[in-house]
């Protein structure tokens, strides 16, 4: 039998979510890897292969982010980023956004309670809970995911 690890990784890979994994892990320590006050100002968007896209609030603090961006990226490279892309526009964090998140997060389809407990099976063994949340929330991704 397989290693939980050695299954996960192998979906994940299937369902072309590496990047999206990498993200997640980012974005759950953002305040930690950049500190405070770039965390407030800027925000991980999207991962492409090695490189970080990283939305930034204002053209001030575009010039902090690339005054900073040897420390930012000395920061993310053990997390498998090579390079970064600012982009001045605005956070997703903002209260449109949010309501545009939460419009599109309703029309998902809910997960069967079969679904629910087959995850929560698979993630049983792993003890971190932060993990654990990123494999719930990838698993449950790829159950909503239309069939291709």
């Amino acid at each position: 039998m397989k290693k939980l690890g050695t299954n996960l990784a192998s979906l994940v890979s299937r369902l072309g979510l590496e990047d999206a994994t990498r993200l997640h892990g980012i974005k759950a320590r953002w305040g930690d890897l950049v500190g405070s006050p770039l965390s407030d100002h800027l925000e991980p968007v999207f991962v492409s292969g090695a490189m970080l896209h990283i939305a930034v609030e204002s053209p001030l603090w575009l010039e902090q982010a690339r005054f900073y961006n040897e420390e930012i990226l000395k920061r993310v490279k053990p997390l498998g980023i090579g390079e970064l892309k600012f982009k001045p526009g605005v956070r997703r964090g903002n209260r449109n956004n949010q309501s545009l998140k939460k419009n599109k997060e309703t029309t998902l389809r809910p997960l069967t309670d079969d679904e629910l407990k087959q995850i929560e099976l698979s993630i049983f063994p792993v003890r971190d809970d932060g993990l654990k949340e990123i494999m719930r929330g990838i698993m449950a991704k790829a159950l909503r995911a239309p069939a291709k």
